[in-house]
């Protein structure tokens, strides 16, 4: 994925970070495990509608329109939890 990279929760759920945003996956929509669909993860707090398709690890089409900045504090606590654990 160009641009874009994998993280992982504390409880081990897998997070897409792209353009300075994170997605969880849509389990309930999940068709194959080479096509995911992941959502906004401020969907339900900020009522944020974006979402990204991926196919085999890459992104397609555009970026997402978000109705909120970047969440960059959370992202560099989450890049400093995962760069620590064994």
């Amino acid at each position: 994925m160009q641009g874009a990279r994998y993280l992982y929760t504390q409880r081990g759920g897998k997070l897409l970070c792209y353009g300075g945003n994170t997605y969880f996956v849509n389990s309930r929509k999940k068709q194959d495990k080479a096509r995911v669909l992941w959502y906004c993860s401020s969907r339900k707090s900020r009522n944020c509608p974006a979402s990204i398709l991926t196919l085999f690890d890459r992104v397609l089409g555009q970026p997402p329109i978000h109705t909120h900045p970047p969440k960059m504090s959370s992202m560099y606590v989450t890049e400093k939890k995962i760069e620590t654990s064994p």
